[in-house]
Order: C-alpha cells, then sequence, then structure tokens
C-alpha cells in the first residue's frame, strides 16, 4: 500500500451555514447504493442544528463465540452478536434536537403571541423515538463522507448537565439496526478528485 497522506481524514462536520451535518427521517423504501443516491436521499430528510465540539462516535461491537478442540486450544471464533452504534450530543436546546432525540409526538411548540414567547412542551418518560432513516454528512477539504443508516433509533438519552460554563447538551445515542440485508450503516466517500475529458 502506498503512502497517502491526502487519505488521511478529518470528520468534521459537512455543514452549511443553516443547515445541520445529522439528518434524519421517515424510513426509505431504497437503500442507497451509491454516493449520488445516498446525497439524494440524506437531502430528504431533516436535519439538525449544531452538535458538540466531541463531534461523532461510531461503536462497533463485534461478539464472538470461541470453539474449541479436546485440549481446549481455539480453533475458531464465530460471530455471536454485532451491535453498531452512532453517538453525539445535541447542543441547540430546541424544538427539531428535541425532536431527533425524541420523536415528533413528545415535544409540542406554540407560537408566540403578543404576551408570551415560542414555547416547548417535552415529555421525557418510558418510551423510545421511533425507527428512522438517518445521514451523517462530514467532510475533509474536496473529500465528502456520508454515513448511511437505513434504519436506526435512539436508544439511549444520556444524562443532561445544567451549569453556568457549559451548554445544555442532549447526548444520544443511536442504534443502527439491519436494513434487511444483513447491514447497519453504508458508509459513502468522495474524494473530489475529478477527472478532466478533453474534446477530440
Amino acid at each position: 500500500m502506498a503512502l497517502d497522506a491526502a487519505k488521511v481524514l478529518i470528520g468534521t462536520a459537512d455543514q452549511q451555514t443553516t443547515t445541520g451535518a445529522i439528518r434524519s427521517g421517515e424510513v426509505v423504501s431504497t437503500i442507497p447504493a451509491t454516493f449520488a443516491a445516498a446525497e439524494t436521499a440524506a437531502n430528504a430528510l431533516s436535519d439538525s442544528g449544531y452538535v458538540s465540539e466531541d463531534g461523532l462516535e461510531m461503536g462497533n461491537d463485534f461478539s464472538t463465540n470461541d470453539i474449541r478442540e479436546w485440549n481446549h486450544n481455539i480453533v475458531r471464533k464465530v460471530l455471536d452478536t454485532f451491535d453498531n452504534t452512532l453517538t453525539w450530543s445535541l447542543i441547540q436546546f430546541d424544538e427539531d434536537s428535541w425532536k431527533q432525540a425524541l420523536g415528533e409526538e413528545y415535544v409540542e411548540k406554540t407560537a408566540a403571541t403578543a404576551t408570551h414567547g415560542e414555547q416547548l412542551h417535552i415529555k421525557l418518560g418510558a418510551h423510545l423515538s421511533p425507527v428512522q432513516s438517518w445521514a451523517f454528512m462530514l467532510k475533509d477539504g474536496d473529500t465528502r463522507v456520508i454515513l448511511f443508516v437505513p434504519r436506526g433509533q435512539i436508544t439511549t438519552l444520556d444524562s443532561i448537565t445544567f451549569n453556568a460554563t457549559d451548554p445544555v447538551a442532549i447526548p444520544v445515542t443511536l442504534s443502527c439496526y439491519d436494513d434487511g440485508t444483513g447491514e447497519t450503516c453504508h458508509i459513502f466517500i468522495d474524494d473530489g478528485k475529478t477527472t478532466t475529458t478533453s474534446n477530440p
């Protein structure tokens, strides 16, 4: 393998001035097979606000069982379970962040009037958010990366800290489920290096 510093990537958020890098919405009917298809599917999802400086963390837990021979030596390992998760913290304490963390039915908004500002009613209880499709948009220079999860569900809402020195963050963990093809997450990469075709 040749050394190529251009392939050493940094996972910064691919966000615009008004568009967040983490998107979610109804489960897609067709699983993207190309970068272009993943980008189209991602653009149809609703985006989040700001994410904390800790960024996005992917967990991959392979649990195996040992097969031992007569003398107890391991001769093979077989896969028992696989757990694929994505973890991040939303730092916009607003309607869209809470809907992403809990689901739309647990967040109610009342519009501002002459006597009060916009109001939110957030309902925390023994319920999980719905299964949705998710897209995580990353970039490094010309290189762009899309992590696409066809079927994912927020299954952990960690402790929320209220203090005078840090943003109030909503830390969540997404469990990535089998999308029907045996896969849980699809990673698409475009290095941004296009070819130039000369005219004859």
